[in-house]
């Protein structure tokens, strides 16, 4: 899809999300920052920032990761993961 779109949010969030489960996790992080920058206002973009976060955690960058999950708790209360990590 993003063959046709290179600005579709969605894809990226996505492909980023694809990147993490299937080990490249290297790859996430700019792919979420990408959707982040196309549209900073985003319904989604809780998760994106809690994506964000969690990649942090897994590569033991605690204080970057705190940084993250608590945009995500901010921006979407309502939303357990941001929380649960947090945690």
């Amino acid at each position: 899809m993003l063959a046709s779109d290179r600005n579709w949010v969605f894809a990226l969030f996505a492909l980023g999300h694809c990147k993490l489960y299937t080990g490249s996790i290297e790859e996430t992080i700019p792919l979420v920052e990408r959707a982040i920058r196309l549209s900073p206002r985003d319904p989604g973009l809780g998760a994106w920032y809690w994506l964000v976060g969690f990649v942090h955690l897994l590569q033991s960058r605690t204080e970057d990761a705190i940084i993250w999950l608590e945009k995500a708790r901010n921006v979407a209360p309502g939303l357990p993961y941001p929380h649960v990590w947090l945690a």
